[in-house]
């Protein structure tokens, strides 16, 4: 019976861990800065999750967190 149960927990954990949602992915051109916090545009809540097109990083609470890329028109990396 204790084998059925650790199957049971497994699938269960598999499952809640499949149903996750994968973290935001926004072009930097859909972001706006209010007050020095980064919202997704027409948003309330502050923007979390993966900053992608000429200037790339991971946002926080509406703040960069850990490295910041820019990049030129031709796709030289500008600043990092």
């Amino acid at each position: 019976m204790s084998n059925s149960k650790a199957i049971l927990l497994s699938l269960f954990l598999v499952f809640l861990s499949a149903c996750s949602e994968p973290e935001p992915r926004v072009d930097f051109s859909e972001l706006v800065k209010r007050d020095g916090i980064f919202y997704q545009k027409f948003a309330t809540k502050p923007f979390n999750g993966e900053v992608v097109g000429w200037i790339q990083g991971r946002v926080v609470n509406g703040r960069w967190s850990g490295s910041v890329l820019q990049f030129t028109k031709d796709g030289n990396l500008s600043i990092k």
